[in-house]
């Protein structure tokens, strides 16, 4: 078969050809040697694509989700893993080796840990796609993969500045959509409290991911203005910065959801506790003050709304999971209560990633055949699924977590601090989500965690080389002699005078 070069359908289809291919080389080029350029794609979905999609018609099927169905775990996942090996590969090349953070190495545990449960489950009959699913424990191991994605991705100090600028703008931006959105557009249509509480309640996110960002963006802004006076640092730019502050807290404060309210308060309590004596007192003077005053008015106007907290007094905070005196439980202690009874029945080991809480029927959000196989707190879901043993591991990797990202006594802050605060801010944030949310079946809200477990890794990249990670070794104190040249008599001289 002969091809037509005189046809111009067929020289189109040719160049078009060509130019992919020199794309291709070109973009498998670049990421050779640039693997940071790799991570963006997926740190702008996760920073822009909402995961919830409740009480929301037409919804269709999350891109978070896609793929779930015929691959196990999302198209999503599956390329984050296919980011790690191209990173490796990619820090090989320019004679690097693989970068490993203490917290994805203990995180892996639960991948061990799955492994059993996955030759237990099939023993026992269950579904592979039960036993791996996000309702059990899938996504920790996950989470794992992202963070060796990222700290082997941002290898240099110039990559990580950039993704410093990156965070902070992509916070602002959209922070100014939500905002806007409100405003002007009725706010979030995921809006729980509207569809089904039936609220005349607008808000600006309902999804936890994207509060962790304004944190995250705002925590980076709020260290970049207050920090020492740099070049850089010119009043302008200082507020700008306090200006994306203000925006983040903002937004924040309009989703009207307490446990992403309570949780920026926990994490400026973190960034409290790392600025100066100076700056600490002026910022539990005026700053703290201001953020809780702003909280409780955002909270103020959701709560008056609402009949059922009109009587609980000082416990208004938690109106809606108090038990009612006059009838049934409250539907979330109904939930908390059945899942304890399933936990102490099997407290060591957990009744298994695929499994279910009994009784979760008379849950009215709990349906079907799969009822019972989440419920609104992480750490009693971890508990459930996983034993004891689950939750002693997740104690340790936040316990190696917060040890590796505190700073070493008598070294001097880096230009990259801001990042180390940032992470360990965003996890302070998410621990009342934790606590009565449903965090870990959430495959964004999970990468999200990992971002915040890695940024503390990632800002230690301030080497002598910029483009190693790697700490090189101490230089050597013994003097190094070299011998004298037969053409440098002096030094001959010299060193027969030291010799007498």
């Amino acid at each position: 078969m002969s091809i037509d070069f005189t046809n111009p359908s067929t020289l189109i289809t040719l160049l078009a050809a060509l130019g992919a291919a020199a794309v291709g080389v070109i973009g498998a080029g670049m990421l050779l040697r640039r693997p940071a350029l790799l991570a963006y794609p997926f740190l702008l979905l996760m920073f822009t694509v909402p995961e919830s999609t409740l009480a929301v018609a037409d919804a269709g099927v999350p891109i978070w989700s896609r793929g779930s169905g015929q691959l196990l775990f999302p198209f999503v996942q599956w390329g984050v893993l296919g980011g790690l090996f191209w990173s490796i590969v990619s820090n090989r090349f320019q004679g690097r080796p693989m970068a490993i953070a203490p917290v994805a190495v203990w995180l892996l545990g639960f991948a061990a840990m799955l492994l059993g449960h996955l030759v237990v489950g099939v023993w026992l009959g269950e579904e592979v796609r039960h036993i791996l699913g996000p309702m059990g424990f899938v996504n920790l191991v996950w989470m794992a993969i992202f963070v060796l994605l990222l700290v082997n991705a941002f290898r240099t100090e110039r990559d990580v500045r950039r993704l410093m600028d990156f965070i902070i703008v992509v916070a602002a931006a959209r922070a100014v959509f939500g905002l806007v959105r409100f405003a002007a557009f009725g706010g979030d249509p995921s809006n729980v409290y509207q569809n089904m509480e039936k609220l005349a309640l607008k808000i600006t996110f309902f999804d936890i991911s994207d509060s962790m960002l304004m944190t995250i963006g705002a925590v980076l802004a709020l260290l970049r203005a207050i920090g020492p006076p740099t070049p850089e640092r010119t009043a302008f730019r200082r507020a700008m910065n306090l200006g994306v502050v203000l925006l983040c807290a903002a937004t924040i404060a309009l989703t009207f959801r307490r446990t992403l309210q309570g949780g920026f308060v926990l994490a400026m309590l973190v960034v409290l506790a790392g600025l100066p004596r100076r700056q600490q007192v002026i910022g539990v003077l005026v700053g703290l003050p201001a953020l809780l005053g702003a909280v409780a008015i955002a909270a103020g106007q959701r709560l008056a709304q609402v009949r059922a907290a009109d009587d609980a007094g000082l416990l208004v905070w938690i109106y809606d999971i108090l038990p009612d005196p006059y009838g049934p439980d409250n539907p979330r202690i109904m939930e908390l209560r059945l899942a304890w009874q399933s936990f102490v029945e099997s407290p060591i080991l957990g009744i298994g990633s695929w499994g279910q809480y009994e009784g979760a029927n008379m849950i009215f959000w709990q349906t079907g055949e799969r009822a019972g196989d989440f419920l609104h707190s992480g750490l009693l879901h971890l508990g459930l699924k996983a034993g004891i043993v689950g939750l002693v591991l997740f104690a340790i990797v936040a316990a190696v977590y917060v040890r590796s990202a505190r700073r070493e006594p008598g070294v001097a802050p880096s230009p990259l601090d801001p990042l180390r605060i940032a992470g360990l801010a965003g996890m302070a944030f998410v621990i009342p989500d934790m606590v009565i949310g449903t965090p870990l079946i959430q495959v964004r809200t999970t990468l999200m965690w990992g971002l915040c477990l890695a940024l503390p890794t990632i800002s230690r990249v301030l080497d002598p080389q910029p483009g190693r990670f790697e700490a090189l070794p101490a230089p050597s104190t013994r003097p190094v002699r070299r011998p004298a040249r037969v053409d440098e008599p002096e030094a001959m001289a010299g060193a027969a005078a030291g010799s007498r």
